[in-house]
């Protein structure tokens, strides 16, 4: 039995679900939607370890922000 979200699943609802998926999305692109998740999943997993890389990516944009809107004033003024 897994749990998962706090929520019991059995053997046969866990066969339902793999039968399910292969009617939706179908033998062949299975794979590669699997795959897929797993680059997301990895990426979550690497931005949530180190919050500190997106406070420093988050205050690189805010320094370069002031740039973009005075020369964007520029071009309308003239």
């Amino acid at each position: 039995m897994v749990t998962v979200f706090g929520l019991a699943i059995s053997g046969p609802v866990v066969a339902l679900l793999i039968v399910l998926a292969l009617i939706i999305f179908g033998p062949g692109k299975l794979p590669d939607v699997g795959k897929a998740l797993g680059r997301g999943l990895k990426e979550f997993k690497k931005a949530s370890d180190s919050p500190d890389q997106g406070k420093d990516a988050n205050a690189e944009l805010a320094s370069s922000a002031p740039v973009q809107v005075q020369a964007d004033e520029a071009k309308s003024e003239s």
